[in-house]
């Protein structure tokens, strides 16, 4: 089923979570692979808060420019099917 609002896979969410997961790989400190980053830093794993950074801020600048009133009719769909749900 590919209506609603949550229907579709969101291009932009992917692109920044991949970016944010292939980038965490330098910094990791796992027991059969240690990241050159996380060598060079002692053997610290910071590659969590590599990937949020690079995730959340990627995400933040590509979806600067979106048009949020062309969902507005999709989101006034899936308020009423909820309600409809609920009164069921």
């Amino acid at each position: 089923m590919n209506s609603g609002l949550y229907g579709n896979w969101a291009w932009r969410g992917l692109l920044c979570y991949l970016l944010g997961l292939a980038l965490e790989i330098p910094f990791m400190a796992l027991s059969f692979y240690p990241g050159p980053a996380a060598s060079a830093l002692s053997g610290v794993d910071i590659s969590f808060v590599v990937g949020l950074v690079v995730a959340g801020g990627t995400y933040l600048l590509i979806t600067r420019g979106l048009d949020l009133s062309a969902e507005q009719p999709a989101i006034e769909r899936s308020e009423a099917e909820l309600a409809a749900m609920a009164q069921a």
